[in-house]
């Protein structure tokens, strides 16, 4: 008899027994399955939309540097990873694309045509003289008379005319085409694939048909519709390095090409048995991702993907910190969102490491601003597995819900991080600042909407602490998720200040109080009419000014 600590993984696993010349002399094959069945779908979803994520990130990082980056070397390209950075890369073509469009690169050129006499409206001495020498122009009634008796019925015309027909446009319209081959060749991959969500890949299928629609109408345009082959291969032109939209749609067109050159990363080589783990780095990005497509915030800073020497490298790594800056338009507080931040014995805990796996910061105006170090701290954790009524589990109408351990687990991160104001390290009573509170983030696995009834949902207005859906795959909204962290930044620091939740010291500061006020010690001479010692009479001694009032307490 005996037991085997599989931990968090999950899918197929080997169990063998061999002798002492390594012989299998008993081999078993099974599979573990996680709660949620359906991990197999969960889990290229998650690792899609990671790699979006990522690449989203490095070309905003590439965008801010102005640095350029090195083509990849390989021709074949992954039609997965074209299709993760054709998405990312899509917006910003189309309005580079848009942009020379307004304003195309053209020439003016010189035509000429043979017209009838009466059609030409300026006959110039080279045109007449070019005439004369083509008897084949000559008539004998009507037209021009140029000399006694010689007279012209047709003369060649020349004129100036605006044509797009340019080496960049040649380009660009050679660049559009190839990206249409590309988009049909992803499509016919993705239909042709087996073993995928058919609702996931319909969906992608869609969305690159109407990237090819839009694409395809530019390509007709009045611009690039009249433009010649692009058979120079290796021309240069200082309009696509420099001019406004060229710029832009070259460089961008190279990326798609060409892709990013990442360096090698352990995340994109983990399988179903590091689900969890997925998990916890797809809820961080997730959380990242949700506030980069919210308007209300501005991406300020990552180290999360960095160029260094050309190259994109992922610094996204369990046990090693790594943030994203957000800056809140319109009132400019900064908050900060941390994946795996670990709080030291000294000078946070005193007791132990904690290591959460999100951990949000963010300031508020007179809150964590200009040195002030009491801004607002969340911690969210993120468990890839559920409870389903186990013991002593809260009672509530849905079956579903996050493990006790890990909203225990939220309980112990808010008393055990500290961050304690030196200031006040002598006073009587030790003051620290703690964080708010924390969610579980967990994917649960029915409609997200069933769990706005379940106790640890509501007890996140009542305590700031609780449990949040938080579902992947393409089609979920994740609508509680993105309501919270909304509410949880633009809350005012008043209303959020007031929310926390204290040690009840009351009496002691009534007590307190009341040593400072004054004592006025006297006696009494013997054989007084009020002889008492204990008895003791309040005298208010008032001021002119009725707001400085003293309490003077007489004993006799």
């Amino acid at each position: 008899m005996g037991s085997t600590n599989l931990e968090n993984s999950v899918g197929l696993t080997r169990f063998e027994v061999r002798d002492a010349k390594a012989k299998v002399l008993f081999a078993l094959d099974s599979e573990v399955f996680p709660q949620k069945l359906d991990y197999k779908d969960d889990f290229p979803a998650m690792l899609d939309e990671i790699t979006e994520i990522l690449y989203s990130l490095a070309f905003d990082a590439f965008t801010k540097t102005f640095a350029s980056t090195r083509p990849r070397s390989t021709y074949h390209q992954l039609t997965s990873e074209w299709l993760n950075l054709f998405k990312v890369l899509y917006r910003s073509l189309e309005q580079s694309l848009d942009t020379l469009l307004r304003s195309p690169k053209s020439e003016l050129r010189k035509e000429s045509q043979v017209k009838p006499i009466h059609r030409v409206k300026r006959a110039t001495p080279q045109a007449i003289k070019a005439a004369t020498q083509r008897p084949d122009r000559y008539c004998r009634g009507g037209g021009l008379e140029v000399a006694p008796g010689v007279r012209l019925s047709h003369l060649r015309e020349q004129h100036k005319r605006i044509s797009y027909d340019t080496q960049e446009n040649r380009f660009v319209a050679w660049a559009i085409t190839d990206i249409l081959r590309q988009i049909q060749r992803t499509v016919r991959h993705l239909i042709g694939q087996l073993g995928l969500n058919s609702q996931r890949v319909q969906l992608e299928v869609e969305a690159l048909e109407r990237s090819k629609s839009h694409l395809r109408r530019r390509l007709r345009g009045p611009v690039l519709g009249e433009v010649g082959a692009f058979n120079h291969q290796m021309f240069f032109s200082t309009t696509l390095t420099m001019a406004p939209g060229y710029k832009e749609f070259y460089h961008r067109f190279l990326l798609l090409r060409k892709g990013l050159t990442m360096a090698e990363h352990p995340l994109f080589k983990m399988d179903y048995k590091d689900i969890a783990t997925i998990y916890e780095y797809w809820c961080f990005l997730k959380t990242v991702r949700l506030l980069r497509e919210n308007p209300k915030y501005d991406l300020a800073s990552n180290d999360i993907v960095k160029l260094e020497h050309h190259r994109f490298k992922v610094n996204l790594k369990k046990g090693k910190r790594s943030a994203v800056n957000f800056v809140q338009r319109g009132t400019g507080d900064d908050i900060s969102i941390y994946f795996n931040r670990s709080f030291q014995r000294v000078p946070y805990t005193y007791t132990f490491d904690q290591r959460p796996d999100q951990f949000i910061e963010f300031s508020r105006k007179g809150f964590g601003k200009d040195g002030d170090k009491k801004s607002f701290k969340v911690v969210m954790d993120a468990k890839y597995r559920f409870d389903r009524e186990s013991s002593g589990y809260p009672s509530a109408s849905t079956p579903y819900g996050p493990p006790l351990d890990t909203i225990a687990q939220l309980h112990r991160y808010r008393d055990a991080i500290l961050w304690e104001d030196k200031a006040e390290r002598n006073q009587t009573v030790k003051m620290a600042n703690k964080s708010i509170g924390g969610v579980i983030l967990f994917p649960y696995p029915e409609d997200e909407e069933e769990f706005i009834h379940h106790p640890f949902y509501q007890s996140i207005d009542k305590v700031n602490i609780g449990a949040i859906p938080l579902q992947p795959g393409r089609t979920r909204k994740n609508t509680l998720f993105r309501q919270y962290l909304d509410s949880l930044f633009e809350q005012p620091g008043e209303v959020i200040t007031e929310s926390l939740y204290r040690y009840d010291d009351r009496v002691y500061q009534q007590r307190r109080q009341s040593s400072k006020d004054l004592v006025m010690v006297g006696s009494s001479l013997p054989g007084s009419e009020r002889h008492d010692c204990s008895t003791i009479s309040t005298i208010r001694s008032t001021t002119p000014n009725a707001r400085h009032q003293r309490v003077i307490r007489c004993m006799r």
